[in-house]
């Protein structure tokens, strides 16, 4: 027993320690640094038990971002009374006894002419910016379960959630949904802006959302239509989020529960779907499409 508690100890001792390298010479009080590695360090010795052996170490450099992540969504599932196990290297990031299925975790972050750029000067990113940079994590996470499934570490019949987080990007907070549907929707359906439509002669008028495929890249479509091919069919769902576990750091008065930002779009085309409302959310979206038509529908509304 006093061998475990001495282990956690040394993974705690380790954790803060690579959180004060991490913040080291980023124009950070020491004092700040201190009181960020203590309460960061308290979230890891909560949630260690579901977390991979290393990660304390781990938290370095461009992981640190994705490390953070993974303490969030893991604080956000428990909170949701949901029930976790890590089954260490068999399988995605987490299992989730609820749906008898998994959880993959990932962060989009900005690639380095964005770090640069904010460096040199206030420059406000683009919605197709930080949707290409969504994009981006979403395909490597689907063909990481894809290629766990034919290595037998995953079952075709086990449901997959993808925890998709812009918490990385620099102002995350542009793709926060706004009006009667989020841009969030815009990474895995060729969705457009909202276009009002006007009929003269009818004298009749609607906003619509016209159909776009693809999110141009230096001359380029990058293809934004995931829940429509059935390839990707062994996604459930995707869960987008834009907090950290900071949060209750940085701004201890606001009343927010991790998870309160929750996004969650259900694939149409899912082998194995999962239930509408198993996760509290800010949006969720119950999707389907049949007869080359696409119908989405908020469950919040």
């Amino acid at each position: 027993m006093n061998q475990q508690v001495c282990n956690i100890e040394r993974r705690i001792h380790t954790f803060k320690m690579n959180v004060w390298k991490f913040y080291r010479g980023k124009m950070v009080p020491p004092k700040r640094i201190l009181e960020m590695s203590n309460f960061l360090a308290q979230k890891f010795s909560l949630y260690s038990g579901y977390l991979d052996d290393g990660f304390e170490k781990r938290i370095v450099g461009d992981e640190f971002i994705s490390r953070l992540n993974e303490l969030y969504i893991v604080e956000a599932l428990l909170n949701n009374n949901i029930k976790l196990k890590h089954r260490g290297n068999a399988g995605l990031d987490i299992w989730i006894e609820n749906i008898k299925g998994w959880g993959e975790f990932v962060a989009a972050t900005d690639d380095e002419t964005e770090k640069n750029r904010s460096l040199e000067r206030a420059v406000s990113p683009s919605e197709d910016y930080h949707l290409l940079r969504q994009t981006s994590v979403i395909n490597a996470k689907i063909g990481k379960a894809k290629r766990d499934i034919e290595k037998g570490l995953v079952k075709e019949a086990e449901p997959i959630i993808l925890f998709v987080s812009s918490c990385g990007l620099r102002d995350p907070f542009l793709l926060t949904p706004e009006g009667s549907i989020s841009s969030y929707l815009r990474t895995v359906f060729p969705l457009g802006e909202t276009v009002l439509h006007v009929n003269p002669v009818a004298e009749t008028s609607e906003m619509r959302r016209d159909y776009k495929l693809g999110i141009p890249k230096k001359g380029t479509l990058i293809y934004n239509d995931f829940f429509l091919r059935s390839e990707n069919a062994h996604i459930s769902a995707i869960v987008f989020s834009f907090q950290t576990i900071l949060q209750h750091y940085f701004s201890p008065e606001v009343k927010f529960e991790s998870g309160n930002d929750f996004v969650i779009v259900h694939n149409p085309l899912a082998k194995n779907p999962i239930p509408v409302g198993l996760l509290k959310s800010h949006h969720e979206y119950k999707c389907t499409f049949a007869n080359g038509l696409l119908s989405i529908k908020d469950c919040n509304d």
